[in-house]
């Protein structure tokens, strides 16, 4: 983000960025649902995992 950037700009930023994640987020869930083994399903896992704190850390900081 730039300096010049306002408060309300950040915050649609921030809200374009948690709509990507969601997607991405929901890909995935479907993703591990059709997994057929388990080293997959566990790397899924932790993809979920990874994506779910940053878009909590979204949240906290700008919301």
């Amino acid at each position: 983000m730039t300096a010049t950037a306002t408060p309300t700009r950040q915050t649609q930023d921030a809200t374009e960025l948690l709509i990507a994640d969601h997607k991405k987020v929901k890909a995935l869930f479907e993703a591990f649902e059709n997994a057929d083994s388990s080293s997959k399903k566990a790397q899924l896992v932790a993809q979920i995992c990874k994506e779910l704190e940053v878009h909590v850390q979204i949240e906290e900081e700008i919301f």
